[in-house]
């Protein structure tokens, strides 16, 4: 049978940026019991702030409990 994996976006807000809130964000949905995290990868032209995906996904990877 085959098993469902549940994943969620990273929680990001404005006002929690950095490397500490995306491994604050990764350890979270460890506790969860939630299989993955994702980050979009989009440009906004109004000016909302956003991460750029790749280094987020990075700073996620190195906060991980799970080597894999």
């Amino acid at each position: 049978m085959a098993t469902i994996k549940i994943g969620t976006g990273l929680p990001w807000s404005p006002e929690r940026t950095g490397s500490a809130a995306v491994a604050e964000g990764v350890r979270h949905v460890e506790q969860a019991g939630l299989e993955s995290v994702w980050m979009p990868d989009l440009i906004i032209g109004d000016g909302t702030p956003a991460m750029e995906a790749a280094m987020v996904l990075a700073a996620a990877a190195a906060a991980s409990a799970d080597p894999e």
